[in-house]
């Protein structure tokens, strides 16, 4: 399947828990592409956890580590499958990265299917305050109008990972 799409990168783009990491690496094995995950990028370069470096560096410092690692994996990887942070859309230099060279695709899901998917937040630096729901919802409200720059939209919300991940696929055939 792979020979028939244009050589370009596939961002996958979404909130926290949107399924990014799972459906990226049955997604590049499908279309038979190296997987790359900017979190675990990120944690490599930094020798630590995401949520030590959040703690210990702060999130400007995560952010921009975020940009360069973006950049790294998006000019060493051609026709590769990319999984990005929940935060990677809120600053103007990454979607000139990914659109430079790539289809950017969001993961749309409803925050009741994200909360059942972080609640337990330990893993996740930014929700863990006191009100980790309503914190969860502010994010998303405010990071929507982003996601929504994709170049393609997965509505997950009741779908498999493969039920995802075909779609994924069709559209960036079509």
């Amino acid at each position: 399947m792979s020979e028939h799409r244009k050589k370009e990168n596939i961002y996958l783009v979404g909130f926290m828990g949107a399924g990014k990491t799972t459906i990226g690496k049955v997604l590049s094995k499908n279309l038979r592409l190296p997987f790359y995950d900017l979190d675990i990028e990120i944690a490599s370069f930094c020798k630590s956890t995401i949520k030590d470096v959040f703690k210990n560096k702060g999130e400007d410092f995560f952010r921009d580590t975020e940009t360069k690692i973006l950049e790294s994996v998006s000019s060493k990887s051609y026709n590769a499958v990319i999984s990005t942070g929940g935060g990677v859309v809120l600053k103007d230099e990454n979607w000139q990265l990914m659109n430079s060279n790539g289809k950017v695709v969001y993961l749309n899901a409803n925050i009741d299917s994200i909360w059942k998917r972080v609640k337990s937040g330990s893993k996740r630096p930014l929700l863990n305050v006191e009100n980790a729901f309503e914190k969860a919802s502010e994010l998303l409200t405010l990071r929507e109008k982003f996601y929504r720059k994709a170049d393609i939209t997965i509505d997950t919300d009741g779908l498999s990972v493969d039920e995802t991940v075909g779609k994924i696929v069709d559209s960036l055939t079509l």
